[in-house]
C-alpha cells in the first residue's frame, strides 16, 4: 500500500468521525435550538357553576377562606398559556401578584367577569386554590391582581412562564 492510499484511508476516518462529532454536537444543540421547554406551573382561572343541569361540565374546589366547596367550569377562563407578565408583591404569606393575560385571557376575563356578578372567580396554581373572590367589577385590562397566597417557589415560576410566554407571542 502506497503513501497516497494510507493518506485517503486516514483522511476518510477523519471525516468519519468529524461526522459523528458534528451530529453529537447537533443533538445536543437541539433542544436549545427548538427552544426550551415551557416552566412547570399551573394556572387555572374558573368561574363558580351555579346551572345545575351542567354538572358534567362542573368539578368541585374547596376554598380555604371561607372553608366552603363550590362547583366551577371544567374549561378554565384563562390558564398558563394564556400569561404574559407577572409583577410580584412581597407579603407577610409569601407574594401577591399582577397577573397580565394575553389577548384571549384578557378577553375571556372580561366576558367572564361582566356576566357573572356576584360568583366567585376561582384563581388555582400548582392546584391549589390561592384566590376565589365574589365577583364584583369587570376586568377589562387583562390584568388579575391576587392579593397574597402565592409561595416563593410559585412566583419564580409564574416569573419564568412569563418570561417563556412573552418571547413567543405573537403580536
Amino acid at each position: 500500500m502506497n503513501w497516497i492510499s494510507r493518506w485517503k484511508k486516514q483522511l476518510e476516518g477523519c471525516r468519519f468521525r468529524l461526522l459523528i462529532v458534528l451530529l453529537l454536537l447537533v443533538s445536543s444543540l437541539s433542544p436549545a435550538l427548538a427552544g426550551s421547554s415551557p416552566p412547570k406551573v399551573v394556572v387555572r382561572v374558573h368561574i363558580q357553576n351555579m346551572n345545575k343541569e351542567l354538572k358534567k361540565q362542573t368539578f368541585m374546589v374547596q376554598l380555604p377562606d371561607p372553608p366552603e366547596q363550590i362547583s366551577v367550569s371544567t374549561l378554565p377562563e384563562a390558564s398558563e398559556k394564556d400569561v404574559l407578565n407577572v409583577t410580584g408583591k412581597p407579603t407577610t404569606n409569601g407574594f401577591g401578584a399582577y397577573i397580565q393575560f394575553n389577548r384571549r385571557g384578557s378577553v375571556n376575563l372580561s366576558a367572564t367577569t361582566a356576566q357573572n356578578q356576584g360568583r366567585i372567580l376561582v384563581v388555582v396554581i400548582n392546584n391549589r386554590v390561592v384566590y376565589a373572590p365574589v365577583i364584583d367589577t369587570v376586568i377589562s385590562n387583562g390584568i388579575l391582581f391576587i392579593p397574597d397566597g402565592i409561595s416563593p417557589k410559585e412566583m419564580e415560576a409564574l416569573s419564568t412562564l412569563a418570561k417563556y410566554n412573552s418571547k413567543r407571542a405573537k403580536f
